[in-house]
């Protein structure tokens, strides 16, 4: 009788983890579906962030002060010659690599975060508008 009970108990706590580990599946599944929701009344980089094409020339960003570096931070130079930082991690991670040269003219599509809104201060050396979260870019 003993083992009836003990059989009992644990077929309740298997059932009842089933049915937690499917709950949590399904507000996983909804909260992928409708995006996760944001605090409100706060000032989110997602509330100014704007999708765009940028039509421009890939350059090696200029530094303010207009020291050169060694390396090259990507961005592009649009028509009206303001700078947008290109941040490529999307498309890297995508398994596509664009051969981009210096000087070479593009269009890049993605989110751009304008520079007020960016926390950091490591972006005040580079004269940019913004950083583009690349998703698309093609050689013209």
């Amino acid at each position: 009788m003993q083992t009836f009970k003990e059989n009992k108990v644990l077929s309740s706590i298997f059932i009842a983890i089933v049915v937690l580990a499917v709950l949590a599946g399904g507000y996983l599944g909804y909260l992928q579906a409708s995006g996760v929701p944001e605090p409100a009344g706060q000032n989110t980089p997602a509330e100014t962030s704007k999708a765009v094409i940028l039509e421009g020339t890939y350059v090696c960003l200029p530094h303010t002060d207009g020291t050169k570096a060694k390396e090259c931070t990507p961005g592009i130079q649009v028509e009206n010659k303001d700078y947008y930082a290109l941040d490529m991690a999307i498309i890297v991670e995508s398994g596509t690599s664009p051969k981009l040269t210096n000087g070479m003219k593009i269009l890049a599509g993605g989110i751009i975060v304008p520079i007020e809104e960016i926390s950091t201060d490591q972006w005040q050396k580079y004269p940019i508008k913004g950083i583009m979260q690349v998703e698309e870019v093609a050689k013209l």
